[in-house]
């Protein structure tokens, strides 16, 4: 006997994964991603922490009624980059932590270096 909820089964959105193109930037953080001729308003994914840009080609996906930005894939502008959180981030590594680049600027209203040597 089979007892299928078809309320359940019928999702408002069918499950997609597809590639698109950032059109819109919202306030809010959310965007507009265009893909397959068709706009997809969506959410960044908590694991996406390059912040899109418009033009980026980025990958999403997307169950019921919701959408989710999860990765850039490729960037519009290949020159920069910005890694971005929406609260506190915390670095951590069991071994070495380095940074390296042709300059180092480090920024901010507060702050304290400590070192247990």
């Amino acid at each position: 006997m089979n007892n299928i909820n078809h309320k359940l089964a019928q999702a408002a959105l069918p499950p997609l994964q597809a590639a698109g193109r950032v059109t819109h930037c919202f306030a809010d953080g959310s965007l507009m991603v265009e893909c397959e001729g068709r706009g997809w308003h969506c959410r960044r994914a908590a694991s996406c922490l390059i912040a899109p840009a418009v033009g980026d080609s980025v990958l999403i996906a997307g169950a019921a009624d919701k959408a989710w930005l999860l990765a850039v894939l490729e960037r519009a502008d290949e020159g920069s980059a910005e890694l971005s959180l929406p609260g506190d981030l915390h670095i951590r590594s069991a071994g070495e932590l380095s940074l390296s680049g042709a300059t180092l600027k480090v920024e901010a209203q507060q702050g304290t270096a400590t070192s247990a040597r």
